[in-house]
């Protein structure tokens, strides 16, 4: 049996992410959880979703914690990520991989 690595081509951009977090609960076994949320603008004025990836170089916790930090300090962020597609309200939508803050420019 032959081992594939599944290569995918990563793009790095710096971006301010905004973010927060929700209660969950799953509707079978009402286990509650905590959600998280992320999205930037980028480019252009138009919300990208954001969505942490567990495959990353990153572990997911990891990359959510960088970026409610980040959020919250104003601090822009460097981003491993990879386009997929849409969200469910048509906005663009990313696999974060790994997450570097920016040092803050001394004015």
């Amino acid at each position: 049996k032959e081992n594939f690595m599944l290569k995918v081509a990563l793009n790095t951009m710096t971006i301010m992410p905004t973010g927060g977090s929700f209660e969950t609960e799953d509707p079978k076994t009402k286990e509650k959880g905590i959600g998280h949320w992320f999205q930037t603008t980028m480019l252009v004025p138009q919300v990208h979703v954001l969505a942490p990836s567990s495959v990353g170089s990153m572990p997911k916790e990891q990359i959510i914690a960088v970026l409610h930090q980040c959020s919250e300090n104003s601090q822009e962020v460097e981003i491993e990520y990879s386009a997929d597609g849409k969200d469910g309200k048509g906005r663009p939508k990313y696999s974060i991989y790994s997450v570097k803050p920016v040092p803050k420019k001394q004015p």
